[in-house]
């Protein structure tokens, strides 16, 4: 990753520590309790469209 990077995830316990490099920003949303976080501006949007995108690149090179 680029050093400077936002990175977006919903709250599973295995991201966690992923906000303690300092060469990162780690946004995060609890999908249990809502759906937008106003006062950092991360949706779920974010999270899920994201995910899809890294699975519809990946996905395909698993079947090879």
């Amino acid at each position: 990753m680029r050093l400077g990077s936002i990175i977006y995830t919903d709250e599973w316990a295995a991201y966690r520590n992923i906000g303690e490099n300092q060469n990162y920003e780690h946004k995060t949303i609890c999908h249990k309790y809502k759906f937008i976080d106003y006062e950092t501006g991360v949706h779920t949007q974010h999270v899920e469209s994201y995910n899809n995108t890294i699975k519809n690149t990946f996905q395909p090179m698993q079947r090879l």
